[in-house]
């Protein structure tokens, strides 16, 4: 079994603990995005039996021509 000199583990475990913390930043990121996406899934949700209408505009827009935008 090797003996490792105390800077080489200590530099280790340094490296191990930012790691550790970068694992944790992105799951507290990861976590944030999903509240936020839930939440707009909701509102959403909320919204889109008040604006049934909205159905008649899509289809009226995807009827219209736009050649004159190439």
């Amino acid at each position: 079994m090797m003996i490792l000199p105390r800077s080489r583990t200590t530099s280790s475990e340094g490296v191990k603990r930012k790691g550790r913390a970068a694992v944790v930043a992105r799951a507290l990121k990861r976590e944030q995005r999903r509240n936020l996406a839930d939440r707009d899934a909701a509102i959403l949700a909320a919204a889109s039996c008040k604006e049934a209408d909205l159905e008649g505009f899509a289809d009226f827009a995807a009827g219209i021509s736009m050649n004159d935008l190439d």
